[in-house]
């Protein structure tokens, strides 16, 4: 169950509480989690996780914030899924001017010891304020951890996905990177030249650098394989940067309502963004996309 302030949950001997932003909810993340849950039910103890929104980052940098990697809601399921005893999501704008210390003596209303699990770059509490020293409070360190050379963090993982290594990406999320939105209404150029498409709304997640991609989509229940592009269309000569997903295999929603919610999981980047000369031209080159991903839908699902 998630609860928005601290005051709502009982007090407890032990309170082992994992804190962060966890946007992405990456293998860093949920190796934190995990242990500060496992190691409290060990000792038949309490586990607490304690996140916020906005983001800080979110909150601080606004306009200049490039984008989150899950939607709240998202990372609210998942961080149900690890069985903490209690999820605290607080308002970030409530507790950003709180020193360390202050903090601390917050938490501490609810138990009499805490144990804080934590990444080695964490900083807990606004800068200014003194920190907090007492023995009742242990602290465990996990040291960064690195997975094919990249450090598993946010922001590296920000930048991977707007540089478009998606296949990078995924590895330190430990999952497809996936778009939340709904479905929008097109040009309907690609029916026009027999590739229709699902087009999804950018929203304030990061968006993959443009070009093709293969991935799947979610919609109404059913997860289909797809051919993605991400671009502002410029054989077209268009403006608005757009997702659309081109189903590899017969869709029975050819004229899908607008607002269907959609889900867009990026596996792989295939193709560069172009400018092609005609759509006979764009065509010839969708078709060659479409035999690409085909193939690599056929080699994931004959691997499960």
């Amino acid at each position: 169950m998630i609860h928005k302030k601290i005051s709502e949950i009982q007090h407890s001997s032990v309170l082992h509480i994992v804190i962060g932003a966890f946007d992405g909810m990456h293998l860093a993340h949920q190796k934190l989690i995990k242990e500060a849950v496992d190691n409290a039910k060990t000792n038949n103890e309490t586990s607490m996780i304690f996140s916020f929104e906005p983001l800080p980052k979110e909150f601080f940098l606004k306009e200049k914030f490039g984008g989150r990697l899950l939607l709240a809601p998202q990372k609210h399921s998942l961080l149900e899924e690890f069985g903490a005893d209690h999820v605290i999501i607080a308002d970030f704008k409530s507790i950003r001017n709180l020193s360390e210390n202050e903090f601390i003596k917050i938490l501490l209303s609810k138990a009499d010891k805490l144990v804080l699990y934590s990444g080695d770059d964490f900083r807990m509490g606004c800068q200014e304020g003194d920190s907090y020293t007492e023995k009742n409070v242990a602290r465990i360190v996990h040291q960064e951890i690195i997975i094919d050379g990249d450090n598993c963090r946010a922001s590296t993982i920000r930048n991977l996905i707007k540089d478009g290594e998606i296949v990078r990406a995924n590895k330190l999320l430990g999952r497809e990177y996936t778009i939340y939105s709904h479905s929008v209404s097109g040009n309907k150029i690609g029916r026009s030249i027999s590739f229709p498409t699902i087009n999804s709304l950018p929203n304030n997640q990061i968006i993959p650098q443009a070009g093709v991609y293969f991935g799947e989509i979610k919609v109404q229940d059913i997860i289909y394989p797809t051919a993605i592009y991400v671009g502002k269309r410029p054989t077209v000569h268009g403006i608005e940067l757009r997702i659309e997903s081109h189903i590899l295999e017969d869709f029975p929603y050819p004229n899908l309502p607008v607002n269907t919610p959609t889900e867009v999981c990026f596996i792989q980047k295939i193709a560069e963004e172009k400018s092609f000369k005609s759509l006979e031209e764009l065509s010839e080159m969708l078709y060659n996309y479409k035999i690409v991903s085909s193939a690599l839908a056929a080699e994931r699902y004959n691997k499960k």
